[in-house]
């Protein structure tokens, strides 16, 4: 079975759109995709607090509450972390635990087809009058 299916055959790499703190998760992802559209392919805690839409959260993101988040989408796929060793200037610096964030290739497919999704189901429904001419041609 493919590392990245969960039990039942499901994609881990969806899993934190129907979590807990979806929401969240979300808005993180989503500072994920847009820094890649500019080139920025590595994320420190620090840059997702500053790119994340304080008003597309439920309650208040902040480093300790970014922490778990983090470590979960790296366990489901959608997230790699690296150690982060830039700007270190002491010994116990470099031993404390801090990471850089990458997006895989199962994360920014898993929320680029969650954005398509809500642009479809957010799309007026109104038919075209073009449209009715090749209906009516095609019955």
């Amino acid at each position: 079975m493919s590392k990245n299916l969960q039990n039942g055959g499901r994609l881990k790499a969806f899993s934190y759109v129907v979590a807990d703190k979806a929401a969240q998760y979300r808005a993180v992802m989503g500072a994920f995709v847009e820094a890649k559209t500019r080139f920025s392919l590595h994320m420190r805690p620090a840059d997702i607090l500053a790119a994340v839409e304080p008003d597309t959260l439920l309650e208040p993101l902040d480093e300790p509450s970014l922490a778990p988040l983090l470590e979960q989408l790296c366990e489901w796929g959608n997230l790699q972390a690296f150690q982060d060793t830039a700007d270190v200037a002491t010994v116990e610096e470099f031993y404390r635990p801090r990471f850089i964030y990458q997006l895989t290739a199962e994360g920014e497919g898993a929320e680029r087809a969650i954005g398509v999704y809500w642009d479809i189901i957010h799309k007026p429904g109104e038919l075209q009058a073009a449209a009715l001419g090749d209906i009516l041609a095609a019955a």
